[in-house]
């Protein structure tokens, strides 16, 4: 949760989640071509001023976009030749129908975001509509375009990516089978959901950004906030390589129990919620362990997802870390 990626959007739109983000990330990236900026709003504009969360990732580099476009394109190709296969996955009736409607081209994707052959892509396809500085597509094909840019420019910065909508955190899960570079080398993995449970202010609707932002300024609390992510890394890192000493489950509770000591600043009636972490296990029969079942998902720290097999060596630490996703949905507190 240090260095993350924010997609499909440039700027979250729900103020609940900022202010989790305040409290919560170190510093999260978004996606925001120099055109966009004239489009800023006034709450963006006082987080860039007054803190340190958010910060332009400016996607000028043409490598990045055209590794984007690439797989956005095999992928597309993919659901337009098999609407009916991949109606399930985004949830809608057939997709080719779905996607060529002009009355459901709201998305907008600047054009520095992607190269010429996309556009042109789309356009023949009848998926797009041409617009001023970029082009209009279905939210479903933006998105699934926006979640493939944002795992390119993690996985070359170190970012991991992070979103507020369930559905393209199921379609990030699905495109880790995607076209990934191809190596002579396939690794089996299983994919699981490391859960959380991270407390807000019941009453955080009424507490305005201002009073969050001074808590984020206040004396240690970045201090504090450091150990609780290192703890957070080290925790999902343990599960990732099969350990079963229970001591990292309590190391990271003793982390959190600190940090949360912040929040109280904001108020003392405080409700949980959850955030899920995709991660993949290296040794597929970890799930099958006494401490897996009875400690992890009895105790509600991870759920069990498919077996995933990837065309890509995950023999470098870091390089299997940048796999983790983020979820966070807190609309539904009440």
């Amino acid at each position: 949760m240090q260095n993350l990626i924010y997609y499909p959007n440039i700027e979250i739109q729900n103020e609940r989640w900022l202010k989790f983000g305040l409290l919560y990330l170190n510093q999260l990236h978004q996606i925001a071509p120099v055109s966009s900026d004239v489009n800023n709003s006034r709450i963006y504009k006082i987080l860039s001023d007054q803190t340190d969360l958010l910060d332009h990732y400016r996607p000028e580099n043409f490598n990045h976009k055209s590794r984007a476009v690439d797989k956005a394109m095999i992928i597309i190709e993919r659901y337009l030749n098999n609407p009916d296969y991949y109606s399930d996955l985004l949830k809608v009736g057939n997709i080719r129908s779905f996607w060529e409607n002009e009355n459901t081209h709201t998305y907008f994707i600047y054009e520095e975001k992607f190269n010429p052959y996309f556009c042109q892509f789309l356009l023949s396809r009848n998926i797009a509509t041409q617009s001023r500085k970029g082009i209009l597509v279905n939210q479903h094909l933006g998105a699934i375009y926006m979640t493939i840019l944002a795992d390119e420019v993690g996985h070359e910065y170190g970012y991991s990516p992070i979103t507020d909508d369930p559905n393209l955190y199921n379609i990030a899960d699905y495109l880790l089978q995607r076209t990934a570079p191809v190596s002579n080398t396939v690794k089996k993995f299983k994919n699981a959901t490391s859960k959380i449970i991270l407390k807000i202010p019941r009453d955080i609707d009424k507490i305005s950004i201002e009073e969050f932002i001074r808590v984020r300024n206040s004396t240690n609390f970045k201090k504090y906030q450091k150990a609780f992510h290192d703890s957070l890394s080290n925790f999902n890192s343990q599960i990732e390589n099969g350990n079963e000493n229970i001591e990292f489950v309590n190391s990271y509770k003793n982390a959190y129990l600190d940090f949360s000591s912040h929040i109280s600043l904001l108020s003392l009636n405080c409700l949980n919620f959850t955030m899920g972490t995709s991660i993949l296990l290296n040794s597929p029969s970890y799930t099958n362990s006494d401490f897996f079942q009875k400690v992890l998902v009895q105790g509600g720290i991870c759920t069990l997802g498919a077996a995933i097999s990837l065309k890509k060596i995950y023999n470098d630490t870091k390089t299997q870390r940048l796999t983790r996703r983020y979820l966070t949905e807190i609309n539904n507190l009440k």
